[in-house]
C-alpha cells in the first residue's frame, strides 16, 4: 500500500458526520451506537452510499471502518489503546513517546481517558507476518490490534460521551494512504506468534476478502451491481442500482451473464491454487 503526501487537514468534531471524508474504496459498516448492527457484516461491508442510505432511514448513528484484507495493494489494521495503562508498556516497547512512537495517522478517539485507535496499512509482502487472526495481542494490558475482520468506529455518537472525534494525532487527510505499521511493532506481532498455527498462507494472485474500485473507476459506472453466486450458478445476493440512468432489463442480463463468467474464472483460479498447495 503506497504511502503518499497527506492532504490538508481533516479533522472532525466530536459527533460530527461527513462522508466526504470517507474513501470511497473503504469497506464499511453502518453502527448504532459502537455496534455493527448488520447481520454479516464481517463479510460483507457496505459502500459509502449504503452507509448514506442506512444514515437517511434513520437507522445507522455512526460509521465503522472494518479492517483486514479489503483490496489488492494490502491489509489494514486498527492500533487500539483503550487505557492509559497500556502508555507506559507501549512506550517502553517502542523506545520512545506515544507521539514519536506512531507516525501521525487517522486517529479517532470517543473521549475516554487515553483512548484512541489509530489506522495503519500492511503492504502485500508484509501480510504473511501477521496471524490470520480477528484480533492480535502482544501482552501489553488495554492495548491490541485490529485485524481479520474487526471494526472501528470513524464517526457518528458514542453512547457514553459526546461522539467520537479525530485527535491532534492525525485526521482524514491521512485516509486515502495511511502510513505503515512501525516496524517496532510488527516484530512485536511476529514475537508473540513465532509458529505458523494461526499464519494464513498468502496465494499469488487474488489476495483479498474482496476487490473493490478505487474512486475513479466507481464514480464513472452508470449501475452498480453486486453478485454472489455458487458453483452452481445458483443466486445467493443480487444488488443492483441505478448511479445515473435508469438501465433496462436486457442491461440487467448482460451484466448477470457478466457475472457469472468472471465468478466462473474466479472460481477456477482459486480451485487451482488451493490444489496448489
Amino acid at each position: 500500500m503506497s504511502t503518499a503526501t497527506p492532504e490538508p487537514n481533516k479533522h472532525l468534531k466530536a459527533g460530527e458526520i461527513n462522508f466526504d471524508f470517507i474513501p470511497r474504496d473503504w469497506a464499511l459498516t453502518p453502527l448504532q451506537g459502537k455496534r455493527a448492527y448488520i447481520a454479516g457484516w464481517t463479510s460483507q461491508p457496505y459502500t459509502l452510499d449504503q452507509i448514506k442510505r442506512e444514515f437517511d432511514q434513520g437507522k445507522a448513528t455512526g460509521v465503522g471502518l472494518i479492517t483486514g484484507v479489503w483490496s489488492n495493494e494490502g491489509g489494514l489494521v486498527w492500533v487500539d489503546i483503550d487505557g492509559p495503562e497500556a502508555i507506559k508498556d507501549l512506550e517502553e516497547l517502542a523506545g520512545a513517546p506515544i507521539s514519536a512512537a506512531f507516525p501521525p495517522t487517522l486517529t479517532i478517539s470517543s473521549g475516554k481517558e487515553a483512548r484512541q485507535r489509530m489506522l495503519f496499512s500492511v503492504p502485500t509482502n508484509k501480510l504473511k507476518l501477521l496471524p490470520d487472526k480477528a484480533t492480535l495481542k502482544i501482552g501489553i494490558p488495554s492495548f491490541e490490534i485490529l485485524f481479520r475482520s474487526r471494526q472501528g468506529a470513524i464517526m457518528g455518537s458514542h453512547p457514553d460521551t459526546d461522539g467520537y472525534f479525530t485527535t491532534p494525532h492525525g485526521g482524514f487527510e491521512h485516509a486515502k494512504n495511511p502510513p505503515e505499521l512501525p516496524e517496532w511493532l510488527l516484530e512485536a506481532i511476529v514475537k508473540a506468534y513465532p509458529t505458523n498455527k494461526y499464519k494464513k498462507p498468502i496465494k499469488e494472485g487474488i489476495l483479498t476478502q474482496q476487490v473493490n474500485l478505487d474512486y475513479e473507476e466507481d464514480s464513472n459506472v452508470k449501475t452498480d451491481a453486486n453478485f454472489v453466486l455458487n458453483q452452481k450458478n445458483e443466486i445467493i445476493e443480487i444488488q443492483v442500482s441505478a448511479e445515473k440512468d435508469p438501465f433496462s432489463y436486457k442491461d440487467f442480463e448482460k451484466l448477470f451473464e457478466l457475472s457469472k463468467g468472471g465468478i466462473e474464472k474466479l472460481i477456477d483460479f482459486q480451485s487451482k491454487a488451493i490444489k496448489s498447495e
